[in-house]
């Protein structure tokens, strides 16, 4: 059973809509060639972007090689063919030094595994997208059918 309240969020009249969490901040912006829409909720990260290169590719090339990508599987989104990939990343951490008042501090911060979901397909003007969803490898189960949700929500005008 989905957890969450959704709305639709048509994506800057460029031929999508995804659904977002309601009540939670969206970020939409041109970034270069891609016009991307991102929101990060407390128990998830979801992201859209758009642009004449962007695929599965794209996507993958944000990973460390220690990730785990598993095989594109083909599907179907707005009646066009579509594919669709997960990536397992395992937890990671980084430490950087900072300066403050007191001299040179040490921080570290950690991300926990995580598994990320992509559908990557084509608009109804051949505009390419990849629409992403990210949850804390812990909590897939639990926010499965909000995962479910998300995804089935991809629609093209």
């Amino acid at each position: 059973m989905v957890t969450l309240h959704w709305r639709p969020q048509p994506i800057a009249k460029l031929g999508l809509t995804i659904d977002v969490v309601d009540g939670t901040a969206v970020d939409e912006r041109d970034a270069g060639a891609v016009h991307a829409l991102q929101q990060f909720h407390s128990k998830f990260q979801l992201g859209v972007w758009l642009g004449k290169d962007t695929s599965l590719a794209w996507w993958r090339n944000r990973f460390l090689p220690a990730a785990k990508v598993g095989p594109e599987t083909p599907l179907q989104v707005c009646g066009r063919p579509a594919h669709r990939q997960e990536v397992s990343a395992p937890a990671e951490s980084a430490t950087g030094s900072f300066p403050t008042a007191n001299g040179i501090e040490d921080r570290t911060t950690t991300t926990p595994a995580r598994v990320h979901v992509a559908i990557a397909g084509t608009t109804a003007a051949g505009l390419g997208f990849v629409v992403s969803w990210v949850v804390d490898a812990d909590q897939r189960d639990t926010m499965h059918a909000d995962e479910d949700h998300f995804i089935a929500s991809i629609t093209c005008s």
